[in-house]
């Protein structure tokens, strides 16, 4: 083929494109090889105190303190846990303290991890909606204080319509929401059986038991009415040599989240890192303790429920 010199420019281009994705496409295959030999140095450990608390005024309150741990395969251990007081705060005054469940060894993958387990009751606790609430928790031994920002307690759900279909081991519950006028940040709609025992309970993680793992995360946050749907397993945990008849009836929760527990949960399952939080943070998640040093991070949220008991 004869090329007259209209064509030279054009074929000039050609080349230089060719020759340009050549040498791309090798930088990349070489950059790749390199970044596999390349060591990742984790931080050194400090271990951190672990603070994740809930609570709504018909269940009470729950919390677990604990500290991280170091990463699989890399040196440090966590400390013994200090002596704990913990109180929920209103306008800066302590309003009631959270109860000493227990001190236990849990398992938590492959960990066995010191754990503070605290409640408040929920004849005790006295919230109401639209007002602002903080977790305090104090050290005796070294008077030290950490304090949660201020949460905002979310109105009650009105619930104008309830449906639930439970077939197999799953239940599907719809229902129509009433009016909204303050931001609704998260919904759980979870259902479980009221004689699940809450020992049993404290062997997994504090938001799967208390919420739906696949929360609603409603747009807009405030409306007239609000169609959800949602769905649950039913779980029966007994002891195998118990030969009663399974129960027959089921407690379904329908819970408006406040604002920092409905963005930490969204970021554990964005991540998909489940139970990765008792691990040194390399980027850590969502917290609303705020330290100097950065010792302490956790979340302490307020959640307000429709509750409802439901012969199967």
């Amino acid at each position: 083929m004869k090329l007259n010199d209209r064509d030279l420019p054009h074929l000039h281009q050609q080349i230089f494109t060719t020759l340009v994705w050549a040498f791309l496409s090798f930088w990349i295959l070489a950059s790749c090889e390199i970044s596999d030999s390349v060591p990742f140095d984790l931080p050194d450990y400090d271990e951190e105190l672990i603070i994740h608390a809930v609570a709504s005024p018909q269940s009470g309150g729950r919390a677990v303190i604990k500290y991280s741990q170091p990463v699989a395969g890399f040196p440090g251990k966590a400390p013994e846990l200090p002596d704990i007081q913990a109180f929920l705060t209103h306008k800066n005054q302590q309003i009631v303290a959270f109860q000493l469940d227990s001190v236990s060894v849990v398992k938590d993958n492959n960990f066995f991890v010191q754990t503070i387990f605290l409640s408040i009751p929920p004849d005790s606790l006295q919230i109401e909606p639209g007002q602002f609430y903080a977790m305090e928790v104090f050290e005796p031994g070294t008077q030290n204080h950490y304090r949660s920002s201020l949460v905002l307690l979310p109105l009650k759900p009105i619930v104008e319509e309830f449906n639930m279909n439970c077939t197999g081991s799953g239940c599907i519950v719809t229902c129509t929401l009433g009016s909204v006028y303050s931001p609704v940040h998260a919904i759980s709609i979870n259902g479980k059986f009221p004689e699940d025992a809450i020992e049993d309970n404290y062997k997994k993680d504090l938001n799967n038991q208390i919420f739906n793992n696949d929360l609603i995360y409603p747009a807009p946050s405030q409306w007239e009415r609000y169609d959800a749907i949602s769905d649950f397993a039913q779980i029966v945990r007994r002891n195998p040599h118990d030969t009663l008849a399974p129960p027959v009836d089921i407690r379904v929760s329908i819970s408006y989240l406040s604002s920092d527990i409905a963005q930490l949960i969204r970021e554990i399952h964005g991540t998909h890192s489940i139970g990765e939080d008792i691990f040194q943070p390399i980027r850590p998640f969502h917290s609303n303790f705020h330290t100097e040093d950065g010792s302490v991070f956790g979340v302490f949220g307020l959640y307000n429920e429709d509750i409802r008991v439901i012969p199967l």
